[in-house]
């Protein structure tokens, strides 16, 4: 998720924000709550095919179980199926030096087994992967793989068997799991209603002074009918804005620092200019206009947000539901 900047506001056209500006959207908050906490796992080159987001219809991990041909240890046993600890080895092989200290085998092990699972729901329906759904999943990525198999890491037939793994994984989660989720109407508006204050907007002018006498000045020059715009261009230390007459633009609440921000959405067009004090200096802001999110204008980012939701709980449920009737054995010691 996005964190704040830290550039003064002598090098920016307006406050400082505190999230990437996004003129249509909800509020950082609102759109990310649904993600927090959930586990990403990278398996170093791999990522290219094999990044976990639950409820995003991809795998666990390039996950080979039993391929190898010989009988070595297994690290775990899914319904009497090994993962052996040369597979696990080799998939860790993967995870770069710099990641290793957040991602243990054991998580990688689990990722493998969670795959497991999935694989061998995939087989009891038939799901396979054809070449041609094998080459598409390679399409473009030639130069990535030639990169892979370039530092040894992999060899051609790992990379083969994990691509058409992912490819299976993915179709059983979107054959069998996702097809019958699906949100309503009803579900899209009650979620707006709930957040519309987030989709509120103002559009603000301010003039940025450092001191806060500096301000009262300005504040008594305006109360003696200067102008606003050309105050903002001759004493504004925001030369981006400045340079507009003090224009802003519109901005949901997120946008700004904070004490910018609650002072604007304070005011309605018309009210006579405020002070805000932040980390910047003082800002004299006149609000301009004032509008409300249309719901039409956030349905479709809704309905991606509600969507993602239900995806992700649908692919948890699944793997708690599979996991407490299945037999598995983690035999792998650290």
């Amino acid at each position: 998720m996005a964190t704040e900047t830290t550039e003064p506001v002598e090098q920016v056209s307006e406050p400082k924000p505190v999230a990437p500006v996004q003129k249509k959207g909800f509020s950082e908050q609102k759109v990310f709550f649904a993600f927090a906490g959930l586990a990403i796992i990278v398996f170093g080159g791999m990522a290219l095919f094999f990044v976990l987001k639950p409820g995003l219809a991809e795998p666990t991990g390039n996950v080979l179980v039993g391929t190898t041909a010989d009988s070595s240890e297994a690290a775990a046993i899914v319904e009497g199926e090994k993962i052996l600890l040369t597979d696990l080895e080799k998939r860790y092989a993967t995870v770069p030096e710099e990641l290793r200290a957040q991602i243990s085998k054991s998580a990688v092990l689990e990722s493998m087994i969670e795959n497991t699972i999935i694989l061998q729901e995939a087989s009891k329906e038939g799901i396979t992967a054809s070449d041609a759904e094998l080459e598409q999943a390679l399409a473009g990525k030639e130069e990535q793989v030639k990169e892979l198999l370039a530092d040894g890491t992999v060899t051609r037939e790992f990379l083969t068997n994990a691509v058409r793994e992912y490819v299976i994984v993915n179709k059983y989660l979107e054959q069998s799991l996702f097809a019958a989720v699906t949100v309503s109407e009803e579900e899209l508006n009650s979620f707006f209603e709930e957040n519309k204050e987030s989709t509120n907007q103002v559009r603000a002018s301010h003039i940025l002074v450092k001191t806060k006498e500096e301000a009262d000045e300005i504040l008594t020059r305006l109360g003696n009918d200067a102008n606003f715009e050309q105050l903002a261009i001759e004493k504004s230390q925001d030369p981006g804005s400045g340079a507009l007459g003090g224009d802003l633009g519109f901005f949901s609440r997120g946008q700004m620092v904070k004490p910018f921000e609650d002072t604007a959405f304070s005011m309605q067009p018309g009210d006579a200019p405020q002070i805000a004090e932040s980390e910047f200096g003082f800002h004299v802001i006149k609000v301009t206009e004032r509008k409300e999110g249309v719901f039409e204008d956030y349905k479709e980012q809704i309905n991606d947000l509600l969507f993602q939701q239900k995806k992700d709980k649908a692919y948890t449920d699944f793997l708690a539901e599979q996991k407490a009737k299945k037999k598995i054995e983690i035999l792998l010691k650290e």
